[in-house]
């Protein structure tokens, strides 16, 4: 019968000493202890859904709507509108918008969101974009966008949002002028 030898891993460095009154050194020199390093994870949603611009009450357009959600960022939606393969424009409002709206009325300001549904149809939701000087609406299959709105949550539950957001990252992009 053969002899089986004890399989030895080595230890990446070797022991260091310990000075009097210090904690011991671990991991790499330069680096902090692995229970001192943030590792950010951030999970995304991204699909790209198909819209109609609204012209007028019988006349409307396609246009395909790129929404976009990151867990870093737990509040907001991205969604990017695409026409002929270019971004057109990019809105980013509140989650809680779309939430509300597939089922009630929401918002006040620049985005507001409604379900719709007309006699023999899906049901759609309607957003609406103001500026200072025009008004656009869009609607988007009702189904399409909550089966988005549940990657969504799965990713950030409603409610949890704010056990998400590292207020010290974005006050600090804030005050260097980044986004």
């Amino acid at each position: 019968m053969a002899s089986v030898t004890p399989l030895r891993i080595p230890q990446p460095h070797p022991p260091q000493q310990r000075l009097p009154g210090r904690a011991p050194r671990t991991g790499h020199p330069g680096l902090a202890p692995l229970s001192e390093r943030l590792i950010v994870v951030v999970s995304t949603a991204k699909r790209t859904l198909e819209m109609r611009l609204l012209l007028g009450p019988d006349e409307a357009v396609p246009v395909a709507g790129r929404f976009s959600y990151r867990s870093d960022r737990p509040y907001e939606v991205e969604v990017a509108f695409i026409s002929r393969g270019r971004t057109v424009a990019t809105w980013v409002f509140a989650r809680d918008l779309l939430l509300v709206g597939l089922y009630d009325e929401a918002g006040e300001g620049d985005v507001r969101v409604w379900p719709f549904r007309r006699p023999g149809e899906q049901r759609r939701v309607h957003i609406e974009l103001t500026t200072d000087d025009s008004v656009c609406e869009l609607t988007v299959r009702a189904a399409e966008l909550t089966a988005w709105l549940e990657q969504t949550a799965a990713i950030v539950p409603p409610g949890d949002e704010s056990r998400y957001l590292d207020m010290d990252m974005h006050l600090a992009r804030l005050l260097t002028g980044k986004s």
